[in-house]
């Protein structure tokens, strides 16, 4: 509060008040100097001063000026009304008052008063009362530094509602930070805050004050259930912080608040939530939850077990207030009268009473009334006579007994109409209807969504709230948790496979199929067009799948490889009488089985030799032995593929070996390994089919013996069409 005291004079002035964010303006005229000191010759008269605020905060603040001059005590003045400034999100942003009065003005008799300059002293006594923003209180109560504050309220909009720069609004959330932290040591003992004169606050503001310094988030509430509120648990607070997500700040004042009720209401005697509304004038439902922290604190009940995890804060609230209602109803008295020997001495006799004993003369006498409800209000006057009546107020006489008034039944209540009257022993209760608060006399509607009583989505409406769930989830038996939905088996659209996870699915296709981009077809994969390896032969895509096939003369060897089909040992050729069968890669060769011509003749399976009585035959040589063979294509070169040995050896011969014909294109040479034996080499790749007829001669020379001889093995070789 402020005393000002300044001089009229002829120009306009401001009286400007700063506490906090307020900004209260008040303004004169010249004409105001003057209308006064025509007052002042007149005095008889005593003007009236009703200082008349404009907004219901000065309307309680402002209960009284004082205007005084030396010749003349005027006690009131009707015509001065202060303006209170608008609430302006920007101070400086805000509008000058227009001026509060027109320059003209009566006297007491309705005469008009004569104008002349005077001088007179104007004594203001000023109560200003502190404007508090609640969105700013709500971050700061958040735990956010002022920049970040800041920041907030400019993405809200803050600056364009006013038309301010980022300095106004950077000064005016320190200075509302600023007084926030003073206010703080009032809000831990709330009972302070409507005593106090540091700040004028209006009773239905520090109600919003203190309800929300002592406002706390359940999951945090439920990482503390349980534990012992002291400084060993404030030490967790950083991982408590960093696992829900809360500011540190705002951890460490919602555990300092835990704490503090605890201490106050542990050891009270009574109903533990009326003495946790008593002590920090907490609503209802507020002063139950705390009740719950207490409870469970103080009872050291195990809430960590993993069991118990899937357990919100509102699940244990709801326990702890059942065991409440059971166990701390009331303490029980003592009756000391009997448990005391002696309590009285002498002449004087002893009285319980609940909560201890009186010492009372021996003639004292004393109407002892039924026990009363201990959440009774005030009770209503009970009309009597003239007679004396000696029962105590809520009760009357009947007979020599005193019997309870039933107030609600004979309308003796001051209950509103939206609340309900409900009679006890003694008096009477009034009573809100579910899902509403009593604040003061009104009932209030709980904004039950603010506690977070839903797992997922809370929507509010009068007295009561209904919980939602996200999609994938679907309300639980208790109406507040969320379960999974197994859209699997209520038709999950997948196309082939269908997987349940929390809060929704996932189709997956079987091999062979990718999942297309709606999330739920399934696509063939066509395999074949990744690689060229995969089949020795043919790719063939399939419906999820891919098989190899092999050319004709081959068959399928596992599932990639292709093997020659031996023709001839199944029974699958086409050779008649008097041929051979000769298996090759793809197929087979009929080959006749008389291979011998002239002069030549056979003289078993494959052999023919040149008789040497004939003569054509002594430059020829003197056997031809016929032999097959069969190669694959593109084989890498050089390559050994016949040896060639012989069969008969004399002493002193010496061999040697050459392609004798067959090889016109030098496709093959011979490699002599030692005096009987020779390997055919294959020299350039050949690709078939084809067919070569190569006669390979061994020439023997004994030069002991001036002998010299030779034998042809006659080879077919055939190429065939694949690699393979």
């Amino acid at each position: 509060m402020y005393l000002f005291s300044t001089q009229f004079s002829d120009s306009r002035m401001y009286f400007q008040f700063f506490n906090g964010s307020l900004i209260h303006t008040f303004q004169t005229y010249t004409s105001l100097g003057q209308k006064m000191s025509n007052l002042t010759e007149d005095t008889t008269s005593s003007p009236n001063l009703d200082v008349i605020a404009s907004s219901p905060d000065l309307q309680w603040l402002l209960q009284s000026s004082l205007l005084s001059q030396s010749e003349t005590n005027l006690e009131t003045f009707s015509s001065f009304t202060p303006t209170a400034m608008p609430n302006c999100p920007c101070l400086s942003q805000c509008p000058s008052p227009d001026p509060p009065c027109n320059g003209s003005m009566e006297d007491s008799t309705g005469g008009a008063a004569n104008e002349h300059k005077m001088s007179m002293e104007l004594d203001v006594f000023v109560g200003n009362t502190t404007v508090l923003d609640e969105d700013v209180y709500q971050l700061w109560l958040d735990g956010h530094s002022v920049p970040d504050a800041v920041r907030i309220r400019m993405e809200a909009g803050a600056l364009q509602e006013c038309e301010g720069n980022a300095e106004v609004l950077h000064s005016d959330t320190m200075d509302q930070f600023r007084t926030f932290q003073m206010c703080e040591r009032l809000l831990q003992s709330p009972s302070k805050v409507a005593n106090q004169l540091l700040f004028q606050i209006p009773p239905h503001r520090q109600t919003m004050l203190i309800e929300r310094y002592y406002e706390f988030d359940s999951v945090f509430a439920r990482e503390v259930l349980g534990k012992k509120l002291s400084k060993g648990t404030k030490k967790d607070l950083d991982d408590i912080s960093s696992k829900t997500g809360i500011a540190l700040k705002s951890c460490r004042r919602q555990f300092d608040n835990f704490k503090r009720v605890f201490k106050v209401v542990e050891e009270l005697k009574g109903p533990l939530v009326e003495n946790i509304q008593r002590h920090f004038l907490l609503s209802d439902v507020l002063a139950r939850d705390y009740a719950a922290i207490v409870f469970f604190a103080n009872s050291r009940f195990e809430t960590g077990k993993r069991k118990l995890q899937y357990l919100s804060f509102q699940d244990f609230a709801f326990c702890a207030g059942q065991l409440i209602s059971y166990w701390t109803v009331g303490a029980v008295d003592i009756n000391e009268c009997e448990t005391i020997q002696q309590a009285c001495q002498g002449e004087m006799k002893c009285f319980n009473h609940y909560g201890g004993y009186l010492c009372l003369p021996r003639s004292a006498s004393v109407i002892t009334a039924p026990e009363t409800s201990s959440q009774s209000e005030p009770s209503a006057p009970v009309e009597t006579n003239d007679s004396f009546n000696p029962c105590p107020v809520g009760y009357r006489a009947q007979g020599e007994t005193c019997v309870d008034i039933d107030e609600c039944e004979l309308d003796m209540h001051d209950c509103q109409p939206s609340q309900e009257c409900i009679n006890t022993v003694g008096t009477y209760t009034c009573q809100c209807p579910d899902g509403y608060n009593k604040i003061g006399i009104e009932c209030v509607d709980i904004d039950e969504c603010r506690y977070r009583y839903c797992q997922h989505r809370c929507v509010n409406v009068p007295g009561s709230f209904s919980c939602e769930c996200k999609p994938g989830f679907q309300l639980a038996g208790n109406n507040r948790s969320c379960v999974d939905v197994n859209e699997c088996e209520m038709g999950a659209p997948c196309q082939q496979r269908c997987y349940n996870s929390y809060g929704t699915f996932l189709c997956r296709c079987e091999q062979g199929y990718d999942l297309g981009p709606d999330g739920f077809s399934c696509n063939d994969i066509d395999e074949c067009s990744y690689s060229s390896f995969l089949c020795q032969f043919q790719c063939v895509n399939e419906p999820g799948r891919f098989s190899c096939v092999c050319p004709e003369g081959y068959e399928l060897l596992g599932t990639r490889l292709c093997q020659d089909v031996n023709e001839c040992e199944t029974g699958t050729h086409q050779c008649g009488e008097g041929q051979v069968c000769v298996n090759i890669h793809g197929g087979h060769q009929c080959v006749s089985s008389n291979r011998c011509q002239d002069p030549y003749v056979q003289v078993s399976e494959n052999r023919c030799i040149c008789p040497v009585v004939k003569p054509e035959c002594r430059d020829m040589p003197f056997s031809i032995v016929h032999r097959y063979m069969s190669i694959t294509s593109e084989r890498s070169v050089p390559s050994d593929i016949f040896q060639i040995q012989a069969t008969s050896v004399y002493p002193g011969a010496y061999n040697s070996f050459r392609i004798r014909s067959g090889d016109e294109n030098e496709e093959f040479y011979i490699r002599q390994i030692n005096n009987i034996s020779a390997m055919l080499v294959l020299a350039k790749t050949v690709t078939g089919p084809k067919e070569y007829v190569l006669d390979l001669e061994m020439v023997s020379v004994n030069p002991l013996m001036n002998y010299q001889t030779s034998s042809v093995l006659r080879l077919s070789v055939y190429v065939g069409p694949h690699a393979f």
